[in-house]
């Protein structure tokens, strides 16, 4: 009988260690983000400029935005239906020295950061533009 009791409390703690083991290991990955398609990239020298909806890091709404960079100082602006500028991007780049192309890809994020306020829903224009000059390729974004 003595050695019945002290079975039982190890095939008990054997049973939790089992169903903890196989929770973890068998336990299905929860993915509360939706996938967001790339768009493809055989048309972008016709139109250096795409954009798409996607996810930032932390699971936020976001544009994602692929442009090329051939003009000193590039960077991209944000304007909303009035034409104000509601963001752009904090870094200007410049092509690369060596001749080499220079495509970015930006995300702006639609929720209040240290660099832009929260977007709300509505027809946004994209601008690559210049420090000094806000013209060049457009793209409108419609922000749901």
């Amino acid at each position: 009988m003595t050695q019945l009791k002290d079975i039982i409390p190890e095939i008990i703690v054997s049973f939790f260690i089992l169903i903890i083991v196989g929770y973890i290991v068998w336990a299905p990955e929860k993915d509360d983000t939706s996938q967001v398609e790339i768009p493809s990239m055989e048309n972008f020298y016709d139109h250096p400029l795409i954009t798409w909806p996607g996810y930032d890091i932390n699971g936020y709404p976001c544009i994602k935005v692929k442009y090329l960079v051939d003009r000193k100082n590039t960077r991209l602006y944000m304007l909303d239906e009035k034409g104000h500028m509601v963001h752009k991007t904090p870094l200007s780049f410049s092509p690369l020295p060596d001749g080499r192309e220079r495509i970015e890809t930006y995300v702006w994020k639609l929720h209040r950061t240290e660099w832009t306020p929260e977007i709300f829903p509505g027809t946004y224009t994209i601008v690559v533009g210049t420090d000094y000059d806000r013209r060049g390729l457009t793209e409108e974004v419609i922000i749901e």
